[in-house]
């Protein structure tokens, strides 16, 4: 289902396969801001701000990030709200050969009385804290990059742990 929304929506929005296969790749190597030089791009020129209202806008910024990861396919499993240390992360970006990068993603959308500031550290906090990372390690993961991912309506900001 990704793969055919990826294809026939969602690629020509980011630009092109070239582009989103540097962000991708630039993602798993832990350089964030190709990643997130792409998702802007994406949702400041071709979505509609109004297809994000409602009552759970997080469920589609998700699906949104999981139609451009499935182009990691070759190279990586891409998983979505399964149990991992604590509770059950955003995303995660498992690699296919043990000692590679893996990626854990938490997504926020902006609270009405918070900073996107407050929702990235947040969201980092809640990676750490809940121990999202545990599969990945267990996997064999050689390291695992911590992104936190905040929307509003159609501003993305990302940010790696420290």
């Amino acid at each position: 289902m990704f793969e055919d929304m990826y294809r026939r929506v969602l690629r020509p929005g980011f630009g092109g396969e070239d582009s989103v296969r540097c962000a991708l790749t630039a993602l798993v190597q832990g350089q964030l801001e190709p990643f997130e030089t792409l998702l802007a791009r994406f949702l400041k020129h071709s979505l509609s701000y109004y297809g994000f209202a409602g009552r759970e806008p997080k469920r589609l910024y998700q699906a949104l990030i999981l139609g451009m990861l499935v182009t990691t396919q070759g190279t990586h499993e891409v998983r979505s709200n399964r149990e991992s240390g604590f509770c059950r992360y955003d995303v995660m970006i498992f690699p296919k050969q043990a000692g590679q990068a893996a990626v854990v993603m938490e997504l926020k959308v902006l609270g009405k009385r918070e900073t996107a500031e407050q929702a990235l550290a947040s969201a980092l906090e809640q990676i750490r804290t809940r121990d999202y990372a545990a599969e990945a390690r267990t996997r064999g993961a050689g390291i695992v990059y911590a992104v936190a991912v905040v929307f509003e309506g159609k501003e993305v900001w990302v940010r790696p742990a420290e």
